[in-house]
């Protein structure tokens, strides 16, 4: 969902502020975006010539259009297309490449090594496509690194110096850009541009409607966070991470009368939220009291999380969707871009590190949250106001990367 959420503030903001032909998702999980994205008419989902591969097949394939692309991508280096041998499908991704008057590289955080090697290798050949070809480049509401390893910061530093511009979400990706060697005048701060996207009114979960004036709390379970946490052996930090939420839940529930709604923010293969949400749910003690609540449509899931009282989240964009509508959050930081985005609302106070989560730890937040809700939510209420004058940067960026060519 939070790819999806920039996939659609992006796609908005590009219809709203640039009226192109067409908009073209080069995407990671075609067959996915196809059947589950709501998108304009003038926008088409095409496979990304790097992208996930679940199965042996499938990986050989991306294999083979990654080797493909890269020789079209020489032969038109030199003034010959051959996409003309090319299957119908890779014909016409060879065509929007070509074509493209500028080619966004979609927010995300994913321009880092700790998500492992096969993650920043996909995403950095496709950047590497777009520059080789020599189409307009830029890279909108990323967070760049951390790099574990000195060999993929120095691979991407070389790659990412072509790029024409960036639109980052906070100051450690600016400041690790500009050791990078990449001009300060390329690099603007700006918020997630998640931010832009409008909520979609929804039929709320049974909870929520029926007690309207029960405290009402999210928690986002995440299927790759508890991987962070400092316990040594893989099972045991899975099993910690289990019972601290359930622990919580019943907590909620037992000492505020909290009804708790359980949002899965992933809902793919690789890590599906929905499972550990499951697995949560089944360790609870007030089961009549918990609901999992997911949705395909990250606007309707946008809507349900502005009509909670606080929310509780390991995952940046459901703290986006919060802090957009008014919503106070409980941050859990694993690699300093949810710190980063809290300390820009005045909340770095409930964000709780990784390596220091525990059950003590996260009650005393929560109880803290109870006690201030009412100033927390003027709090996240007045930074919005001021951050939503930040966002019209965007489309300040764009029309100047477009038209400084064509004064």
């Amino acid at each position: 969902m939070g790819d999806a959420s920039v996939i659609y503030a992006t796609v908005d903001l590009i219809n709203n502020y640039l009226n192109p032909d067409e908009i073209s998702i080069l995407s990671f999980n075609p067959n996915y975006d196809v059947k589950y994205l709501e998108l304009p008419s003038n926008v088409q989902v095409l496979p990304s010539p790097a992208r996930e591969a679940p199965s042996i097949r499938q990986k050989i394939e991306v294999i083979s259009d990654m080797f493909i692309f890269l020789v079209w991508a020489l032969f038109l280096r030199i003034g010959i297309d051959i996409s003309c041998v090319f299957s119908r499908n890779r014909q016409k991704v060879a065509e929007v490449l070509r074509g493209a008057d500028l080619v966004i590289i979609r927010g995300s955080d994913t321009l880092t090594d700790i998500y492992g090697i096969r993650s920043i290798t996909l995403n950095l050949f496709n950047i590497f496509l777009s520059l080789f070809i020599r189409r307009k480049t830029v890279a909108l509401s990323h967070s760049i690194g951390p790099f574990k390893t000195r060999i993929w910061r120095i691979l991407a530093a070389k790659l990412l110096r072509k790029i024409d511009c960036f639109a980052v979400r906070d100051k450690y990706s600016r400041e690790l850009l500009e050791e990078m060697g990449i001009p300060s005048s390329k690099v603007h701060l700006l918020p997630d541009i998640a931010f832009m996207l409008p909520p979609k009114k929804t039929r709320l979960p049974q909870l929520m409607e029926m007690n309207p004036q029960q405290l009402h709390v999210g928690l986002i379970p995440s299927a790759l966070v508890w991987r962070f946490l400092a316990q040594d052996e893989k099972e045991t930090r899975y099993v910690s991470y289990i019972s601290l939420f359930s622990r919580i839940i019943d907590y909620l529930v037992e000492t505020y009368k909290a009804s708790v709604i359980l949002i899965p923010h992933v809902l793919y293969w690789r890590a599906d939220d929905r499972k550990t949400a499951q697995d949560i749910y089944k360790n609870v003690r007030n089961k009549e009291k918990t609901y999992i609540y997911y949705d395909y449509n990250p606007r309707k899931v946008k809507y349900v999380i502005s009509r909670l009282d606080f929310l509780i989240s390991p995952r940046m964009h459901p703290i986006v969707h919060a802090l957009s509508t008014g919503v106070p959050v409980i941050g859990i930081d694993y690699n300093m871009k949810i710190k980063e985005l809290m300390k820009s609302f005045a909340l770095e106070e409930f964000v709780i590190d990784i390596n220091e989560l525990d059950f003590e730890k996260l009650k005393s937040k929560i109880d803290k949250v109870v006690l201030e809700l009412d100033s927390l939510r003027n709090r996240v209420i007045k930074a919005k106001n001021s951050m939503n004058m930040k966002l019209k940067g965007y489309r300040t960026l764009l029309i100047k990367l477009l038209c400084r060519d064509n004064k």
